[in-house]
């Protein structure tokens, strides 16, 4: 189980998710988000509440604790990500473990992030997710940036080539 402090306004600003969901296992979808609405000092009615679940197809799960999917638990730690709302959004291997379905409601997610003018920062292995969101890619083989603003090259090429200089 995650433990937090009381989060500065750096972090309701900054928001980062790691590859490990942040959701509590043992509460259900809807106790997560009240919890996250306490520990960042969010008023949000019950309503409010209910319709951030459902936008999630998250509704029916409220009622069971977190034993769920690998791809329901992604979009449960979207929900509470747009519950906290930050301006900068950290996402590190969004797509890790996620089925096809999962991957297309996260990006669409990322998107819809990027048209409410959040800045969103993902560091990904998955190159196919990487081209569709981004504005900009940058490329790192052994600590190295091997190539900024690929996004309009054959990414995987360029990773694969600059493997070959270490053989």
């Amino acid at each position: 189980m995650p433990v937090f402090r009381t989060p500065s306004l750096f972090a309701k600003k900054i928001f980062s998710l790691p590859v490990e969901n942040i959701s509590v296992e043992y509460l259900t979808a809807k106790e997560n988000l009240l919890y996250y609405s306490e520990l960042f000092k969010l008023k949000l009615s019950d309503r409010k509440i209910k319709d951030i679940l459902q936008s999630y197809n998250l509704f029916e799960e409220t009622d069971f604790s977190v034993t769920f999917s690998t791809g329901m638990k992604k979009r449960l730690d979207l929900a509470i990500l747009d519950m906290i709302a930050p301006e900068i959004i950290l996402l590190d291997e969004p797509s890790l473990g996620l089925d096809v379905y999962h991957v297309d409601f996260l990006r669409k997610q990322i998107l819809n992030y990027k048209k409410l003018g959040k800045t969103v920062i993902v560091t990904s292995h998955d190159m196919a997710l990487s081209e569709k969101i981004a504005d900009m890619i940058y490329l790192f083989s052994e600590k190295k940036i091997i190539a900024y603003n690929a996004k309009d090259v054959n990414s995987e090429e360029i990773v694969l080539e600059s493997y070959k200089d270490h053989d």
